[in-house]
């Protein structure tokens, strides 16, 4: 029976994934920076200041580590059909899993698992890329349902060791942190704090050399991000410049560079969002705000019925609004779906999932069954999207980058390419053509700007 349920599994997991394979998903800036810095890791390792050659290597993150080696051993696979096709995979897998083996009692849960397996397969975030959003999402996912499903007691040592490789994958994770609080102020609080240095070291052993590598690489703890700035080695980047990035990444995230992104008070700032991303599809906006608008009359029934209903679930209650507090975070920081994709999803489903089981109370078996037979039925007709093409761009040469080797002022020889992304060139890729760059050559190879 488990074989059984193993290959079943494993067959509808693949069915989810196999359409997403052909599809062209990768961002601008797989070429803008991504790629660059996979070359830099795979032949060098890490270079002091690499960042000088392009800003944009500042935003560095662990998972470009893991499409470096993923890509030495496995040379003949471009990389972005290794590491974000893998995680996707796991993480559909494990949320069939929950449909199959969670208790009755628990459908709720079912609900909010089928609904995420649908929206992310019907509007998939880079899966074929080596893009960290993907990896970041997912895993947000996992994490999530780890906390939403954690018994009250039980060890959280998974889960801070998840949350802290987020954190390295996508800084704006952090936000994911709220997720504990019920924990440390429950009943159960006191097992928790007993073992809140353990959870503190985990978090520290996975984040330390993520930092570490930051501060070699740009000077910044996390850069661009200004409050932690506090340290000014040699080849560290402008601070001016690290500015101009917080400032960039927020204006693009509310306006995407096709909207006004100036606004006086909270009502404009809305107004500019909603007025791009309901205009133009950026990032499956239009699913996102039609979900939306369909849950809004259920979280009104919802919030009522936690008011007047003495038998209140104060568990689910308090997620949800940790749920909404991260997603209005998120909205008045980088308001792109893409770094909130996971709770942006998981909020709407949890309060839909709640009214439809208030209404299917004394029939949760039958209405499992129901869930199940419904991604059985979603996988199966995945299959009409399938398209194996993928497997001939696989073999497909890489993109060539057209540009001139030029010397620097101290003789440093840059790559400058005609446009400003690097794809199959030199790790020392300089599109910005920055030609006061010095390479210093030591026990390390060292990058600063005179």
């Amino acid at each position: 029976m488990r074989l059984t349920f193993v290959i079943l599994l494993v067959f509808l997991t693949i069915l989810n994934v196999l359409p997403h394979l052909s599809q062209d998903l990768s961002p601008y800036d797989t070429g803008l920076y991504h790629q660059h810095i996979v070359e830099i890791i795979k032949q060098e390792g890490l270079i002091i200041g690499s960042a000088n050659l392009h800003d944009r290597i500042g935003f560095n993150n662990s998972n470009f580590y893991l499409v470096a080696v993923l890509e030495k051993l496995i040379p003949f696979v471009p990389g972005h059909y290794l590491l974000n096709p893998i995680v996707y995979f796991g993480t559909i897998a494990y949320l069939i899993s929950l449909i199959f083996y969670l208790p009755h009692y628990k459908i709720a849960y079912k609900i909010i698992a089928l609904g995420v397996i649908i929206s992310i397969s019907l509007h998939p975030l880079f899966i074929v890329s080596i893009s960290p959003d993907t990896i970041a999402y997912c895993l947000s996912i996992v994490f999530i349902f780890k906390i939403l499903l954690k018994s009250p007691g039980k060890s959280l040592h998974f889960e801070f060791l998840l949350f802290a490789i987020l954190i390295t994958v996508k800084f704006s994770s952090i936000f994911l942190a709220l997720m504990f609080v019920p924990f440390f102020l429950g009943r159960n609080r006191r097992i928790y704090f007993k073992k809140l240095s353990e959870y503190i070291f985990i978090c520290l052993f996975v984040i330390a050399p993520w930092i570490l590598s930051n501060y070699l690489i740009s000077g910044f703890v996390v850069y661009p991000v200004l409050q932690l700035d506090f340290l000014s080695p040699e080849w560290k980047l402008p601070l001016s410049l690290a500015q101009s990035h917080m400032e960039t990444i927020k204006s693009w995230a509310l306006s995407q560079g096709l909207g006004n992104a100036k606004y006086t008070n909270v009502w404009q700032y809305f107004f500019n969002w909603y007025e791009t991303y309901s205009v133009n599809n950026i990032h499956g906006s239009f699913y996102l705000i039609s979900l939306y608008k369909f849950t809004l009359p259920f979280l009104f029934i919802y919030v009522l019925n936690f008011l007047l209903n003495a038998n209140r679930n104060q568990k689910l209650f308090e997620f949800v609004f940790i749920l909404f507090l991260i997603n209005s975070l998120w909205f008045f920081s980088a308001p792109d779906p893409r770094f909130s994709y996971a709770t942006l999803l998981i909020f709407p489903f949890t309060i839909f999932s709640y009214s439809i089981t208030k209404l299917f109370n004394k029939k949760s078996v039958a209405l499992s069954k129901t869930i199940i037979l419904l991604l059985i039925l979603f996988s199966m007709a995945r299959i009409c999207f399938i398209d194996f093409g993928f497997i001939d761009k696989m073999k497909a040469p890489k993109i060539q980058t057209e540009g001139n080797w030029v010397p620097t002022k101290y003789g440093f020889m840059t790559f400058e390419p005609k446009a400003d992304q690097c794809w199959d060139v030199s790790i020392f890729c300089n599109p910005y053509k920055n030609r006061n760059l010095k390479l210093i050559d030591g026990d390390w190879k060292k990058i600063i700007e005179l």
